[in-house]
């Protein structure tokens, strides 16, 4: 048990701030743990992993238990120009920086369904971390974000759209 601690907004800061390396890292880190495992059992997974038509101009960006269903309705509906991105990594932050390179060129259209629920918050972590990701690829803000070619920035500006349970129910529609 801890009594009697304080801390100045400023030192609370510092120390948040330090914590920030460890977290680019992570990314990283997993990355390496992944390609350790596919050496040994023979399958392969990345952060964000993309299945379908390599032309696609709507994605599904998505984590957790819609997977399976998800990857065998793209896989049937492939010729219909759908695809999908699965996160791998539960806390997105500096990952979600790879999220660019997954995603087909001519992606016009993206659902992000994140089954994390942030009260107050103006939208859940993985949907607000790929808008701001692609934004940042778009207008080449972050060096190592993949940038579209020159005179090509609608290529990673894609319409994003937080999936609700309106769109839930329009599914059962």
């Amino acid at each position: 048990m801890l009594r009697g601690t304080a801390q100045n907004p400023d030192v609370f800061f510092q120390a948040r701030e330090a914590a920030n390396p460890f977290f680019d890292a992570a990314a990283a880190k997993v990355q390496e743990a992944m390609d350790r495992f596919g050496a040994l059992v023979g399958r392969h997974y990345h952060l964000f992993d993309y299945v379908g038509d390599p032309e696609a101009e709507r994605v599904i960006i998505l984590i957790g238990s819609a997977i399976g269903a998800t990857e065998e309705t793209v896989r049937s509906l492939r010729a219909d120009g759908e695809g999908w991105v699965c996160s791998r990594c539960a806390s997105t932050g500096p990952s979600t920086r790879r999220l660019p390179r997954a995603l087909p060129k001519t992606v016009k259209g993206i659902a992000v369904l994140d089954r994390t629920k942030e009260p107050g918050a103006l939208g859940e972590p993985l949907y607000q971390d790929g808008v701001t990701v692609l934004a940042e690829a778009a207008i080449g803000l972050h060096p190592s974000l993949a940038r579209p070619p020159a005179g090509d920035r609608r290529a990673l500006r894609p319409v994003v759209k937080e999936f609700t349970p309106a769109m839930a129910k329009a599914v059962f529609d």
